[in-house]
């Protein structure tokens, strides 16, 4: 099951805040004005840029995994609401779980030799 990450950040007018977002990603103007460069798509040998102009609480899903850059129009608030999916969240779990099954598994291991 994947889970959510969610992270706010602030941009004053004129800043760019250029990041890594995955397909799916929810970007939303919590405050002010943005502007948003996703990842292009690419026809053939062309990319074509996909933008978006955000007002203060409209929300854009990123359609294609990469970088993108959010332009603040305007002094802004920005969250970023994520799924984490994919190898490493996966790796994660799995570790914990084998961890846990180990600790178990000592414990049964000690008191049958105590009792024995």
């Amino acid at each position: 099951m994947a889970q959510q990450c969610t992270t706010t950040t602030r941009l004053a007018q004129g800043q760019c805040l250029r990041r890594h977002a995955c397909r799916g990603t929810i970007v939303v103007a919590a405050r002010g004005r943005l502007h948003i460069a996703d990842a292009p798509a690419w026809m053939g040998e062309h990319g074509l840029p996909e933008t978006a102009g955000l007002h203060e609480g409209e929300a854009y899903m990123v359609a294609q995994a990469g970088w993108i850059a959010i332009h603040a129009l305007s002094d802004a608030e920005i969250v970023c609401v994520t799924h984490e999916a994919g190898l490493w969240p996966m790796l994660s779990r799995w570790c914990r779980a084998t961890a846990d099954g180990l600790r178990r598994g000592w414990r049964i291991v000690a008191r049958r030799a105590w009792s024995s």
